[in-house]
């Protein structure tokens, strides 16, 4: 009796430090405490384009190219992620393609894997294997 009650202690001893340690979403992904739509770097600190309404439009293609696109009439410049599946839901992955010429810090045109790290609403949080984040409309 006494072997059981010392492994029952040691159990929930461990049990109790091993939950404490766990590193939630938000410290893995610090993009997901953004809320603008663009681009991050997944450090949470820095972004290559972050949507501004007086100066961007958004565009949300439906069909049979499913895309998200960000663009700066004024500038000639844009961002478009897309291959979107028509719905999501966290965890989802999926490859999909994005062409910018907006930013020099990532190719103008690639075809990525991308995993779904949160929804809410009409909005996507996305991140590429390379480090980098997407907040999309969809």
């Amino acid at each position: 009796m006494r072997r059981i009650l010392i492994l029952a202690i040691s159990l929930a001893a461990f049990c109790s430090c091993s939950g404490g340690d766990r590193i939630s979403d938000e410290q893995t992904y610090p993009f997901l405490t953004r809320n603008e739509y663009g681009i991050y770097n997944l450090d949470g600190k820095n972004s290559s384009l972050t949507y501004s309404e007086s100066e961007h439009q958004i565009a949300v293609i439906k069909g049979g190219g499913n895309a998200f696109r960000i663009i700066n009439p004024s500038k000639q410049k844009f961002f478009e992620l897309s291959g979107l599946p028509a719905s999501m839901k966290k965890g989802d992955s999926f490859q999909g393609k994005y062409r910018q010429n907006w930013t020099g810090d990532i190719a103008q045109s690639r075809t990525i894997n991308l995993t779904v790290r949160k929804i809410e609403g009409d909005k996507a949080w996305i991140s590429d294997a390379s480090g980098v984040g997407y907040i999309i409309k969809y």
